[in-house]
């Protein structure tokens, strides 16, 4: 174990599971890098019925508490190594918030896959959520999850294998892997979609960014094309919110043409790389 340069956790994002991170787990333990995942509760692979995969009552903070746990897991485990977090997609969100309480502790986090604050439409996903959660309650909530995802292809040119999720990435293999897998993709319930609103709502709070350690290396990362981060914009507006609060170690890039999956993407080697260059100098 002396060998190893560090450990990476991955907070993976919504509607997928550990399993999406193969190239990034091949990648980092060739290169003596420890890797490790926590998956969130109510997702395919813990083993839950296909019934109950997405079905969250009330218990979507969970997915932030077993994460803030699970480094404290790490740190037990792994006592005289670096930990950094990936965080990507909705995981980077919660990497966010992990920040907040890990500022002094963790080495750095990688902010993978996301954006700065959409007011109106984290507004509008909370007040139709909330709604469909007093009406439906653990129903899910497919009007929520179009909602989301309504332009995710809007600039996605076609190509001999097109269908929803191209938006994900550029590589053929891994859309297809991510449509055939019924663990991928599902819809979530309205309790869960009403949380993650009111979670993306209180986020972006100022002041309690304003308190961390100024000094903890950050890097954001994403692909021009991913309409999450709304093609570049919302990423660019991400990196501008910790400057303005003085946060002295931060990068961003975005990689042209790249989608939504960095992990996943056609240059996923490219990305790789970056990431390992950014690990040994912080």
């Amino acid at each position: 174990m002396d060998n190893k340069k560090g450990v990476i956790q991955i907070i993976h994002g919504m509607s997928e599971h550990k399993g999406r991170y193969s190239h990034f787990f091949k990648y980092f333990e060739e290169r003596e890098w420890i890797v490790e995942m926590e998956e969130h509760i109510h997702h395919g692979n813990k083993k839950e019925s296909d019934e109950k995969i997405g079905i969250f009552q009330n218990d979507f903070n969970k997915m932030i508490e077993d994460q803030i746990n699970f480094t404290e897991k790490l740190r037990e485990k792994y006592p005289d190594k670096k930990i950094y977090i990936f965080g990507h997609s909705m995981g980077s969100f919660i990497a966010q918030e992990h920040m907040k309480k890990f500022s002094e502790e963790v080495a750095g986090y990688i902010v993978c896959g996301s954006c700065y604050e959409q007011k109106i439409l984290w507004n509008l996903g909370k007040i139709l959520s909330n709604l469909l959660d007093k009406i439906y309650k653990n129903k899910r909530a497919s009007i929520i999850r179009k909602l989301i995802f309504l332009n995710s292809n809007k600039k996605i040119k076609s190509n001999n294998y097109y269908n929803e999720n191209s938006w994900l990435s550029r590589d053929i293999e891994e859309v297809k892997k991510y449509s055939e897998d019924k663990n991928c993709g599902f819809t979530y319930s309205s309790s869960f979609y009403k949380e993650f609103f009111i979670f993306l709502n209180k986020l972006y709070n100022k002041n309690e960014f304003q308190i961390l350690n100024k000094d903890l290396p950050i890097l954001i990362i994403s692909g021009s094309m991913d309409s999450v981060g709304l093609y570049g914009r919302g990423v660019r507006q991400l990196e501008r919110f910790y400057k303005k609060l003085n946060f002295k170690n931060i990068s961003c890039k975005l990689y042209k043409d790249a989608r939504h999956e960095l992990h996943n993407e056609i240059n996923r080697e490219e990305v790789f790389d970056d990431i390992k260059s950014w690990f040994e100098k912080n």
